[in-house]
């Protein structure tokens, strides 16, 4: 994986028709002024697809090689950071489709970000980039594109190197001045070849898997925050996840933990915030009520029949949400949250509200079912849905 940021820029000057004096005139300007003009431009986007016959070719150099020091690098008018982002295997891949190539190159989630998908269909390239925002009207004139790739047969599960260089000025003239949108990809990477079935999705969690045991395996005393949210390869809590002695903070939602242990999150006693929503959880562990620092609890849309008596030990918990469970009741115990801010019950199977939550002085927001039967009255104004109750 090559991640570190070029120490050099790619940059070609195009031959486009039609420019104007003005940006004629600019072009006899020093380097720097022109790289000012091109990386202050402020503008709106719209999803552009490139023509069929743009200036494109498709080479194969079977000695083509990469380095640590090779990236794929893109310079826009639209990126403001002074570096420009890469893509590198981590976020892009090469997919096989039939006798169709396709390379799904990813230049990162920022302002104005490009994402670039080339498709090589009997060695010619058909190539698409997307932009953010979609109601401003510029017009990108054919680009220049080459790709040079070091294997003209590829297989699922093999690795391809391919060099890349696509540049394209689009123009829009709002009535007043002309304004350019400049996008420029260059460099080489390195890809894994994955088969017709393999998606973005997939990527995203082959990702988080390789990052956590990445982490586990370096320094994961100095994580705070994980996501392993909607983690399809995670089926139980991984014991590594123990490793992680300072974390803060654990996003579990959409991971399917329904057979599997959840003790090993006893463990993290520096853990504030915990994410377990959608995860088919019928139960919680006793074991719970050794995180003493959590202050945040999310357990919606789970089979929770009841809260344990040990969320009740939580003292630190300010905000629980126990949103769309088959829970019917709620312990006076309920109380002992003292630092209790605001509680989620919607979808639940609640009716009465004990009278002890008055009790509650932190208590700022209630959200509750439309079928609720008891609320005390002292709690009436905390309540954050549209309707009122007062029995």
């Amino acid at each position: 994986m090559f991640s570190s940021y070029c120490n050099r820029f790619f940059f070609q000057t195009l031959t486009i028709l039609n420019f104007t004096e003005t940006f004629a005139a600019m072009m006899r300007m020093p380097l720097f002024l022109i790289l000012l003009f091109i990386f202050g431009c402020k503008h709106k986007s719209k999803t552009a697809t490139i023509p069929d016959r743009s200036n494109s070719i498709v080479i194969y150099d079977s000695g083509l090689s990469i380095s640590n020091q090779d990236s794929l690098i893109s310079k826009t008018s639209r990126n403001r950071d002074f570096l420009s982002r890469i893509a590198d295997s981590s976020n892009s891949f090469c997919k096989i489709n039939k006798d169709t190539q396709l390379f799904f190159i990813n230049t990162g989630r920022y302002e104005g970000a490009y994402f670039l998908d080339i498709k090589i269909i009997k060695d010619t390239p058909l190539v698409t980039f997307k932009l953010f925002d979609h109601y401003s009207k510029y017009v990108y004139p054919i680009p220049k594109f080459t790709i040079t790739v070091d294997k003209k047969t590829i297989i699922p599960g093999d690795y391809i190197t391919a060099k890349i260089f696509y540049s394209s000025i689009g123009k829009l003239n709002d009535g007043h001045q002309f304004q350019y949108d400049t996008v420029a990809f260059s460099g080489k990477i390195r890809l894994k070849v994955r088969d017709n079935k393999f998606t973005a999705g997939d990527l995203m969690e082959e990702d988080f898997k390789n990052r956590f045991y990445t982490e586990a395996s370096q320094r994961p005393d100095t994580i705070k925050k994980l996501f392993l949210y909607t983690s399809k390869w995670m089926s139980e809590i991984p014991k590594e996840i123990m490793r992680y002695t300072n974390l803060e903070e654990l996003y579990l939602e959409g991971t399917d933990l329904s057979k599997a242990d959840l003790s090993p999150l006893c463990n993290l006693s520096h853990l504030k915030h915990l994410a377990l929503g959608d995860c088919n959880l019928s139960e919680i562990p006793p074991c719970f009520n050794s995180l003493k620092n959590l202050e945040e609890l999310d357990v919606h849309l789970n089979h929770l029949r009841n809260i344990p008596d040990c969320i009740y030990e939580l003292s630190n918990l300010k905000d629980l949400d126990i949103e769309s469970n088959n829970i019917s009741t709620l312990s006076p115990n309920i109380k002992r949250l003292r630092k209790l801010e605001s509680l989620g019950l919607e979808k639940t199977n609640i009716s009465r509200l004990p009278d002890e939550m008055v009790s509650l002085s932190r208590l700022r927001e209630i959200y509750t079912n439309d079928t609720m039967e008891y609320i005390p009255r002292l709690l009436l104004r905390y309540l954050q849905n549209e309707y009122h109750i007062q029995k």
